[in-house]
């Protein structure tokens, strides 16, 4: 039986809520089209094709959006 992966930490857990909070609050001070685009691509694995068909947008616009706020 095993209690815990020898690689994590109690505190892991913890850590990663925080972290899903963090993002949460982030992503909720963006505009609409950027939320939308950012997690299209980066939570929904989509690509920066279907985004851009989805959002409506050239493939650069959408290519912006994404990495624009990420820096």
């Amino acid at each position: 039986m095993r209690l815990a992966d020898r690689h994590s930490s109690p505190f892991e857990p913890a850590e990663r809520k925080e972290q899903l909070q963090q993002m949460t609050t982030a992503l909720q001070g963006l505009p609409d089209l950027q939320r939308e685009s950012i997690e299209l691509f980066h939570l929904q694995g989509c690509s920066l094709k279907k985004v851009s068909e989805l959002l409506g947008r050239y493939g650069t616009s959408v290519t912006g959006l994404v990495h624009r706020e990420l820096k």
